[in-house]
């Protein structure tokens, strides 16, 4: 399941066992193929995710696999705490050195004290599982060296920013 596969990975990521797998990854495509696995994850859902980002975005030197989870368990986040009525936007943009990523949703926010502890892992509040997928989002963006911002009001959903350098460095 997803929720082993995420535990097993932070335990990696915890014991510092990730090697990072560099290579040219596509930022638009990668968006866009990560959007599509999030939302067939989540047959159900009303909610629209729309792409903000120019498809000639271009490419960082990164861990294809690792910005794949990154994206999906960002997307597989905001799919739970939305709802018809609520919208996702993926937007990415290229600043000078780095590519700034964010997931954005409508959805009902979380409340000051749960920010806070938003990245620990296993600290999921009433938001089930999520503190797990943000650990692990960290972590990998740090690999990268990025780092990564959440930012919410209650009732005003959430969004996650994550900044990676356009080159990761080299283990």
């Amino acid at each position: 399941s997803k929720l082993i596969d995420n535990i097993l990975d932070v335990a990696m990521v915890e014991a510092g066992n990730v090697q990072l797998d560099l290579g040219d990854v596509d930022v638009y495509e990668t968006i866009t193929d990560s959007v599509q696995m999030a939302a067939s994850k989540a047959r159900d859902t009303e909610v629209p995710i729309r792409v903000k980002c120019d498809p000639k975005i271009g490419a960082i030197m990164a861990d294809q696999k690792r910005i794949t989870q990154v994206l999906v368990n960002l997307l597989s986040n905001a799919l739970q705490h939305t709802e018809r009525g609520d919208t996702i936007t993926v937007t990415a943009e290229r600043l000078d050195g780095a590519v700034r990523l964010a997931v954005a949703d409508t959805g009902k926010g979380m409340a000051f004290e749960q920010q806070a502890r938003a990245f620990d892992s296993f600290e999921s509040g009433d938001r089930r599982g999520a503190g797990l997928g943000l650990a692990l989002v960290r972590s990998f963006v740090e690999m990268h060296g990025g780092w990564v911002a959440l930012a919410s009001e209650p009732g005003r959903g959430v969004t996650v920013t994550c900044h990676l350098p356009t080159q990761a460095p080299r283990a």
